[in-house]
């Protein structure tokens, strides 16, 4: 799979599963020699289509 595409990302969102009660997103990459990085964590405000522009 990552011969054909080189540059994977994974999203994740988590909800309510932290100390602040608050959303967290997060975004991994995998390149092509298998290593993950991490990309962004962020808490956001709400679940609505508003808080994530």
């Amino acid at each position: 799979f990552t011969r054909l595409y080189p540059k994977v990302l994974i999203v994740n969102y988590t909800y309510k599963t932290n100390k602040y009660k608050m959303p967290l997103l997060n975004m991994v990459s995998i390149n092509t020699i298998g290593s993950t990085f991490y990309i962004i964590f962020i808490y956001l405000s709400g679940k609505e289509e508003e808080d994530f522009t």
